[in-house]
């Protein structure tokens, strides 16, 4: 949590009646720009005298114009420079009956209209306008230029509302705007640059804050700082670009919201929330605050350190944003009282520390299609205490240092994660532990080339392509691929059941596939592996490996290895070591890279099937391609179907509905012709496990020819040669 001081001298007591009709003059005055709220007009232009084009009183100083203004009136300024330091609190002191209250200074045109720019306050080491006094009143300037002064604008000790518009402020030697009210506040449409420290500091006791269409560049501090102890911060159209601190940093213990928020090249944080007052010195004053945080449009870029900092104690909602090079995380979101935080359309590059960094305590996290390339560290962490729901889906995290995502989710929290990439990270792809009860599920996502070969030996974390872990909960993962990672494919740990189908691991140094106890809980209560592929695995001897290695299964649990493809691997397609050794692991309905099934403990030439301890049955097997397909009219163009099905000698069909697609850059099986198109309709599909291709040709007998993984592709044997049939009539 970032550490805010605030002035404890800064107490003013409002009463609630009192503070409704503040709010309420505040709406007013912003939703109607440069109207004079006024009982009185007074004038200023330089020379004073006939110089305010007929309209009188006519003064020749801002300062004058104010000692003689009555509480509501208003102050119009002619085109000029003006070389002098306005006090607010004087306003009225030159009245048989002085008085403070409402103010407006406005510049005009020529002709006595309100026009932004045409007034400017040129002063050198002194402030352009204060308030140094306690001041009851509303206060409104608008658009002035103020170039060179102590302090632009500094309004302290003020119980009323702010509004500040059209204004321009450069130069100032210290802050361009410095507030500090007990009331609303509102500016808009105003440029500050290069100011010797803050561009915009507001600290606000009770009250809402505005910021709309703001630029606050190259300061020399925080481009803009606004500290809100009782009441909530509305931003838009923020530009807060080159500041030697923080760009655009809110605190308020209430509500944050940002929208079209760009903070690039600053010195510190580009965009921070935070929603409590920690004061060091006193920490008993400390104010904790209960707020929540909305940001959406945000672009973030080259800053020194985190790009976008959200820290409050419930909800976090994060929609389109950007984040390009920064010193540290790219995106960290902090929600600390079993808040929410839902994330979209996010993106983070070059960061040199996380690219998405999220904690929570309690609470769910949401976060969809979100992307994560080139961090110098993880490319998304999660750490969840007390439980509560993880949720990824359209996620990317590529070229990242350390691994794409790194998970840990305590007290029986879930994890699921849908339509997810993890490749070429510098470790693991997927690395993800659930403790106690919590499940995992994943489905469409892929881990490829994860792991640096140059430092491959870390034994605690090997880089495996998903390292997913559950105590005592449900691992499930469907329609996922792991390829040519530097370790395992899949290594996965969990004492509850775990369910894989349709996942393809292929090319990985170490296994295809490992399923583990977790130690201290006992074994695997359930195992299901199904329609999947597992091919050319074991790749480094030196890490060893093969297809499937499984250990420690409850005997009484439902354990079945089924209906998958696993041929081409290193030194076993199934290796076993479980106790009771009379825990027996069904393996059948598969293909085990030739016709003649597996060896091992099998008598055939496929992949091999090793029981340390424990037993394995492994028939039947997959040996049979059958073949059919309708007969069509000999012509041109002409269309018809061809189906396969795998089974075994005595026709029992494997496969099911899987695994792969079709349709993917590398699909698992691709079909041809000596002439004509190819489309398919599905892989294997349904019950009848089907694979279905539509054929258009003209030849009176083409040959269709079927590849698939590990040597599955027809003819499986010299009767299983495709031709299809075509009649003519």
């Amino acid at each position: 949590m970032n550490t805010h001081q605030y002035n404890t001298k800064f107490t003013f007591g409002v009463s609630v009646a009192v503070a409704l009709l503040i709010i309420g003059a505040f709406w007013l005055a912003i939703m109607v720009p440069r109207i004079v709220y006024a009982f009185d007009l007074v004038y200023v232009a330089p020379g004073g005298g006939d110089a305010c084009n007929g309209n009188s009183p006519c003064y020749d100083s801002i300062q004058e114009a104010v000692n003689n203004t009555d509480p509501g009136g208003s102050v119009l300024v002619f085109p000029g420079t003006y070389e002098e330091s306005i006090d607010l609190t004087e306003m009225g002191s030159d009245l048989t009956e002085p008085a403070q209250g409402d103010i407006s200074l406005l510049t005009v045109n020529a002709d006595g209209e309100p026009t932004a720019g045409t007034a400017t306050i040129s002063i050198t080491d002194e402030i352009a306008f204060e308030i140094d006094e306690d001041f009851a009143g509303n206060v409104m300037i608008d658009g002035f230029v103020i170039t060179a002064a102590e302090d632009g604008i500094d309004l302290g000790d003020i119980e009323g509302d702010i509004t500040l518009q059209n204004l321009t402020i450069t130069d100032a030697s210290d802050d361009g705007i410095r507030l500090e009210v007990a009331g609303s506040i509102a500016i808009n449409n105003t440029t500050i640059a290069n100011s010797g420290s803050e561009g915009i500091r507001a600290e606000v006791m009770m009250g809402d804050v505005m910021v709309f269409n703001v630029e606050s560049n190259n300061n020399g501090s925080e481009g803009i700082q606004l500290d809100v102890i009782s009441g909530t911060i509305t931003t838009d159209r923020t530009i807060t670009n080159g500041n030697a601190d923080e760009g655009l940093d809110l605190l308020s213990t209430e509500a944050i919201s940002a929208t079209n928020a760009t903070a690039i090249g600053n010195g510190d944080t580009g965009i921070e929330f935070d929603d409590s007052f920690i004061d060091n010195n006193n920490p008993q004053d400390s104010i904790l605050g209960n707020g929540t945080g909305y940001l959406a449009n945000a672009m973030a870029q080259d800053n020194d350190r985190e790009a976008i900092r959200i820290d409050v104690l419930r909800d976090i909602t994060v929609i389109s944003a950007t984040v390009e090079t920064a010193g540290r995380e790219g995106f960290r979101l902090a929600a600390s009282g079993g808040g929410d935080i839902n994330v979209s359309d996010v993106s983070s590059q070059d960061t040199l520390d996380r690219g998405h960094s999220f904690q929570l305590t309690g609470g769910n996290l949401t976060v969809t299609n979100a992307t994560s390339i080139n961090s110098d560290e993880v490319g998304f962490f999660v750490d969840m205490q007390e439980g509560g729901n993880a949720t990824f889906t359209n996620t990317t995290a590529t070229a990242n240092s350390e691994s794409g995502f790194e998970m840990f989710v305590n007290d029986g929290g879930n994890v699921t994660i849908d339509g997810a990439l993890a490749n070429q990270n510098g470790e693991i792809g997927f690395d993800i532990i659930v403790e106690q009860m919590g499940n995992i599920s994943i489905s469409n996502a892929e881990a490829h080339e994860n792991g640096d070969p140059a430092s491959s030996s870390d034994e605690e974390n090997p880089p495996n392509g998903f390292t997913l872990r559950t105590e005592e909960g449900n691992l499930q993962v469907t329609n996922a691929s792991a390829f040519s990672n530097i370790n395992e494919g899949f290594a996965l740990t969990s004492s509850g059941s775990i369910t894989v189908a349709n996942v393809t691991a292929q090319n990985n140094n170490a296994d295809g596939l490992s399923v583990l106890q977790e130690i201290f809980i006992g074994p695997i209560d359930n195992l299901t592996i199904a329609n999947s592929i597992f091919e050319n695995n074991g790749s480094d001897p030196e890490r060893g490996g093969g297809g499937l290695t499984i250990a420690e299964l409850d005997p009484n649990g439902v354990l079945e290895v089924i209906g998958n493809v696993i041929a081409g691997n290193a030194t076993h397609g199934l290796s076993l070591d479980t106790v009771p050794d009379e825990t027996v692991l069904a393996a059948i309905g598969n293909w085990w890279g030739d016709t003649s099934g597996p060896s091992g403990i099998g008598s055939g030439s496929g992949d091999s099937i090793v029981v340390e301890e424990g037993s394995v049955t492994f028939t039947p097997w997959i040996n049979t391609l059958n073949v059919t397909a309708e007969e069509a009219l000999a012509q041109t163009d002409t269309t018809f179907t061809v189906l396969f099905q795998f089974t075994d000698s005595s026709g029992s069909v494997f496969l099911g509905e899987g695994p792969g697609d079709l349709n993917a850059t590398t699909p698992p099986f691709t079909l041809t012709t000596n002439d004509g198109d190819v489309t398919t309709s599905g892989f294997i599909e349904g019950a009848e496990g089907t694979l279905s291709a539509t054929v258009t040709t003209g030849l009176t007998a083409p040959e269709v020819h079927l590849a698939g993984p590990g040597g599955l592709r027809s003819p499986l044997s010299s009767t299983t040669t495709v031709y299809l049939p075509l009649i003519n009539r």
